[in-house]
């Protein structure tokens, strides 16, 4: 680290290829000299993943701005979906449901009986659910419980949630 940038070492590619010495001599060094490069510090504390041949070619490879952006989506989101989650009386999604019609598992392992029960609390749409909401902790249990009696659990292509705050 230097000042404001981390200088990173490498060696070139070697330009020419070289013969190959079929003698019993030592075999020549014939690598170019070491070369450096200096990217500001932002280019690291702002980067989503580290690929030095993007980072070689195009020297920032994230912009910064674009990073600020997602990170604030992010935030907004998961804002969006703890208010959903919260207790009652908090405006979320528990003050619209019954309570009769929560399924609490009160720590107990998720089983299928219990997925079966929460299907069934289902009243609108026909009695059929188009989302049943879980952490994901709760979604890599269920997607456990599902290896462990023998199939691979079922997935759908959604698209992406709206910005809760353009709604």
């Amino acid at each position: 680290m230097a000042g404001s940038g981390l200088i990173y070492s490498r060696k070139n590619a070697q330009l020419t290829p070289t013969a190959v010495n079929t003698g019993c001599g030592n075999v020549a060094e014939t690598v170019d000299t070491l070369a450096s490069i200096t990217f500001p510090i932002v280019d690291f504390v702002t980067r989503r993943q580290i690929c030095f041949t993007d980072l070689d070619r195009y020297h920032i490879p994230n912009n910064p701005d674009e990073d600020e952006y997602l990170i604030a989506i992010a935030e907004v989101i998961y804002g969006y979906f703890a208010w959903l989650d919260g207790a009652p009386g908090t405006g979320g999604l528990r003050d619209y449901i019954a309570a009769t019609r929560i399924v609490d598992l009160g720590g107990g392992a998720l089983t299928f009986p219990c997925l079966n029960l929460a299907y069934n609390q289902v009243v609108s749409n026909n009695g059929r659910p188009t989302v049943i909401m879980s952490s994901s902790r709760e979604l890599r249990t269920y997607e456990q419980l599902c290896r462990d009696n023998g199939f691979a659990p079922p997935s759908v292509t959604g698209r992406p949630w709206p910005l809760p705050a353009r709604l």
